[in-house]
């Protein structure tokens, strides 16, 4: 075998070439063999390189007229290249079956695979190693790989024959609609899956419910197709890959599908093979976590629930509306405000908003008329009664498409005791020119628009996807929607010359909106409790004012 893995050269040391080190020598004498650095000291590491017959260092000194011999084993540069052990359950002459942890793709999976083989040369010379069935980087699982031709046909065939059966386990999304130990019926012409089996079902926070499946897969879809299909279903596997959803509890976790059983009948004697092991121990940890922090947080909105004379014994923030509607109130920037489900429960995050604008209010305090705040979206008011709080004089106007939401506004506003400054619009900020109380200019406009796109829904917490109002989450087909909206109405129409704009964002999304505003004047970021870049400030310095 050594023999038919050497590769031999053999150079004289020109009068140009000397005083080169040998590594550098080398290298550039066969690019095309040691790609890197790394291979070349390897090489010599393995004594592959001879200058006048002796073994030599990397930085050695050429001469000119130095005979320099490599001698470069392929199968030893393989095997170094892939040193990952691969655990191999069962090897004879036609078939190999190991089991492949998560984060290693088949490619690298596939080429580390012969060095852990008993008989590491058992592979047809013309065969390159294939998996039967693809399986990704984050799924863990079974692998079946011929060694010679004629197997790896018959195996091909089985697979096509339905005679390769392959269980796949997910902990998914919500709750399947039947019972445990029952088959949840799917759409045998989406994917070549046979049967899904209910295993089991939890309760969590962010998902309602999580279930547990096994999934019997007998043609040659795979996790990919899975993952596709059971997002369709309105039940996405836990995970942060493509087509799946994360849990807050679980964002580096890694994706929660496993290939747990594999059959498949022996591709030269027929006789049947099935390899069988337990579900990856983070599974079971991942549904004690989530039905643990669900009952804690249960206790906790009951708790509060009682405490405000709300009559209830049992409560579900998995099923049931959100606590602070159930309220009628929600806490923010240490003020109480008065919310319902025609408005957004104000987040904790949406407070770097208000910080934002008091710092440009402190940087305005020498000027001699009040400051002029407007607030487009504005809800239930939180954001603007509460920047109107802290910034003495100012007055405000808030502009929202929903009546209802409006009347909310108007509520706080009268238990702030805030009427008198403060005015309320019906409008859609996207025809700001066509609202008469907007036929002014503001020292302050602040917004936190709709940004999740609505291909996004799912990936939203049952309480909010189920119970707070779509016009206020949602933009359209991107998270920049509202912004090249605002881009387009806000200048030159109600900011005052030198004046201010102050956005939230979503998580990631900041410097996408800037490029927006790209012709305003950035001024800083600001970030949430998260120290998440919340909330953008720029300043209009070419407005006209009106």
């Amino acid at each position: 075998m050594d023999e038919q893995n050497i590769v031999y050269r053999c150079w004289t040391v020109t009068k140009e070439e000397a005083n080169s080190r040998a590594s550098v020598f080398v290298r550039a004498k066969v690019p095309d063999i040691v790609t890197s650095r790394l291979a070349v000291h390897r090489s010599f590491k393995r004594g592959e390189v001879l200058v006048n017959n002796e073994k030599v260092l990397p930085p050695r000194i050429l001469l000119e007229g130095d005979v320099v011999e490599f001698k470069f084993n392929t199968y030893e540069a393989r095997k170094a290249k892939n040193s990952t052990p691969i655990e191999v359950v069962y090897e004879d002459a036609d078939v190999c079956v190991a089991w492949k942890v998560p984060g290693m793709n088949i490619t690298s999976f596939l080429e580390a695979l012969p060095f852990s083989m008993s008989d590491c040369a058992g592979f047809h010379t013309d065969l390159k190693p294939k998996s039967l069935y693809e399986l990704e980087k984050a799924t863990v699982g079974w692998v079946a790989v011929a060694k010679t031709i004629e197997a790896q046909n018959s195996l091909e065939a089985k697979l096509k024959s339905g005679l390769v059966r392959r269980t796949y386990r997910a902990v998914v999304h919500g709750k399947i609609e039947c019972e445990v130990g029952e088959n949840f019926p799917i759409d045998s012409k989406v994917a070549d899956f046979e049967s899904c089996t209910h295993v089991s079902f939890c309760r969590s926070n962010s998902a309602g419910y999580l279930s547990t499946v096994d999934i019997c897969s007998v043609g040659v879809s795979g996790g990919a197709t899975l993952r596709k299909l059971f997002e369709q279903l309105d039940h996405p596997v836990v995970g942060n890959n493509s087509y799946t959803k994360q849990l807050k509890t679980s964002r580096d976790k890694g994706m929660f599908l496993s290939l747990l059983a594999l059959e498949f009948p022996h591709p030269v004697s027929g006789e049947p093979m099935r390899f069988f092991r337990e579900e990856p121990n983070k599974f079971e940890a991942l549904r004690q976590r989530e039905v643990r922090f669900f009952e804690k947080r249960k206790l906790q909105y009951i708790e509060e629930l009682q405490k405000n004379n709300v009559d209830v014994v049992e409560y579900d923030p998995g099923t049931e509306m959100p606590v602070a509607y159930l309220l009628g109130y929600k806490e923010f920037c240490g003020l109480r405000f008065h919310v319902t489900p025609a408005t957004l429960i104000p987040r904790q995050s949406t407070e770097a908003l208000v910080a934002a604008a008091v710092e440009i209010a402190e940087s305005m305090k020498d000027r001699e008329t009040p400051i002029k705040i407007l607030d487009l979206g504005t809800g239930s008011g939180c954001i603007l009664l509460s920047c109107m709080k802290k910034i003495a004089d100012s007055t405000g106007c808030g502009v929202d498409i929903s009546p209802e939401a409006l009347e909310v506004a108007k509520k706080n506003a009268e238990s702030l005791d805030m009427v008198d400054r403060v005015n309320f619009v019906t409008g859609d900020f996207s025809k700001l020119d066509e609202i008469e109380e907007l036929k002014q200019s503001f020292d302050i406009v602040l917004c936190n628009p709709p940004y999740i796109p609505e291909d996004k829904a799912r990936k939203l917490d049952f309480g909010v996807s189920e119970f707070e109002p779509h016009e206020a989450l949602f933009c359209g087909e991107t998270s920049l929607t509202s912004y090249q909206m605002l881009h387009a109405s806000v200048r030159e129409k109600i900011i005052s010359a030198n004046g201010y704009l102050v956005l939230e964002a979503g998580s990631g999304t900041a410097d996408q909106v800037k490029d927006v505003f790209n012709d305003w004047d950035f001024i800083k970021f600001h970030k949430d409790h998260h120290d998440i870049n919340r909330c953008l400030v720029f300043q209009c310095t070419n407005t006209h004012t009106s």
